[in-house]
C-alpha cells in the first residue's frame, strides 16, 4: 500500500460512522439532535453482524446482466443451498431473494428513487435480507436515503463508505489493502459494484464463489432489447480516469486475494465476458 492510499484509509477510519449519523439527523422530524444521536446508538447496539448471517462456504454473486434469464430449476435448487449475494437492481427478479443485497446506485437522484420504491414495495420479501448501501453525498443533501429504509428494519442496514483505489494496472492490486477489513469501515473501489461484492465475500471467507449474472456485457435481465453480442458494459471500458477493465479486476483479485486462500471462483454462463478465463460450474 502507497502512502497516499494509506493516509486516505486510516482518514476514512476515522470518519467512519459519519455517514450514518448523517442518515440518523436527516431523517429526524420533530426529533431532537439528542434524540437522533441517542437513536443511531441504538442502532449500532443492535445492527446485526453479516458474519454470523453465513449459512455455507458457498456463495453466488446475483448480477444484473441478460444471462441471469437461463436461471433454471436446477439453478434455483443449487441457489436455496447456498448464501447469495445480489447488487443493485436485483429487484426487479421476482424469484430469488438475496441474504445480502449491496446497493451503490446511479448517481442520478431520478432512477435511484425508482431502484428505492422497487425495494420498499418489496420490503416485506425482504425482511431477512441485509443491505449494504454505499454512501453518497447527495443522499444527504436531498435526504432520499431514509426512502431507501422507510419500510426496512433499521438494524439491517449498513451505511459503507468507499475509497477510489486508484491501479496503474491491474497487476497492481495490492493484498495488504484487504488485510482485516471490516463492515464497519470505508472498503476500496476499484471500477463498480461487483468489486465490492467480491471484497465482501472475502471478508465473509467463503469457499466458493459462483457468478451469475456476471455478464459485463451490454443489457439487463429485466429488459428485452436487442444488444450486440460484441457490445460491452461501461465498466470493461477503458477511460483515463479508468484504466483497468472490470474482467481484469476479476482476474487479478482471484489471483492475489482467492487463489492464495484456496477459494475457488466460478462462472454460470458463457455468455460472461469472463468465460473462458473462469470455468463454468457444474451443478
Amino acid at each position: 500500500m502507497n502512502f497516499i492510499q494509506l493516509i486516505k484509509n486510516k482518514t476514512w477510519n476515522l470518519l467512519q460512522y459519519t455517514p450514518e449519523i448523517a442518515y440518523f439527523i436527516l431523517r429526524r422530524k420533530k426529533t431532537s439532535l439528542v434524540e437522533s444521536i441517542k437513536e443511531y446508538n441504538r442502532y449500532r447496539e443492535k445492527r446485526i453482524n453479516p458474519k454470523k448471517m453465513k449459512d455455507s462456504n458457498t456463495v453466488a454473486i446475483m448480477g444484473n446482466g441478460p444471462s441471469i434469464n437461463e436461471i433454471d430449476q436446477k439453478d434455483i435448487s443449487f441457489l436455496e443451498k447456498c448464501d447469495v449475494i445480489a447488487m443493485n437492481k436485483w429487484a426487479h427478479n421476482d424469484e430469488i431473494i438475496p441474504d445480502i443485497y449491496i446497493y451503490e446506485g446511479n448517481h442520478n437522484p431520478r432512477r435511484d428513487d425508482k431502484d428505492i420504491e422497487l425495494i420498499n414495495n418489496r420490503s416485506s420479501e425482504y425482511s431477512d435480507t441485509l443491505f449494504i448501501i454505499k454512501s453518497f453525498p447527495w443522499f444527504y443533501r436531498r435526504g432520499s436515503l431514509s426512502g431507501v429504509i422507510s419500510r426496512l428494519e433499521v438494524s439491517r442496514i449498513f451505511m459503507v463508505p468507499r475509497w477510489k483505489y486508484h491501479l496503474e494496472d491491474a497487476g497492481s492490486i495490492d493484498p495488504e489493502v484487504y488485510t482485516d477489513l471490516t463492515f464497519c469501515e470505508p472498503l476500496p473501489q476499484i471500477r463498480g459494484t461487483l468489486d465490492m461484492c467480491l471484497c465482501i465475500a472475502y471478508i465473509m471467507d467463503y469457499k466458493r464463489i459462483v457468478l451469475y449474472g456476471v455478464d459485463l456485457s451490454e443489457g439487463y435481465f429485466w429488459t428485452h432489447e436487442s444488444v450486440p453480442s460484441s457490445a460491452t458494459h461501461g465498466t470493461e471500458r477503458v477511460t483515463n480516469n479508468n484504466p483497468v477493465k472490470m474482467s481484469n479486476v476479476v482476474q487479478e483479485m482471484n489471483k492475489k486475494l482467492f487463489q492464495p486462500q484456496g477459494v475457488g471462483i466460478f462462472i454460470r454462463s458463457t455468455q460472461s465476458n469472463l468465460y473462458p478465463q473462469f470455468d463454468i460450474l457444474d451443478i
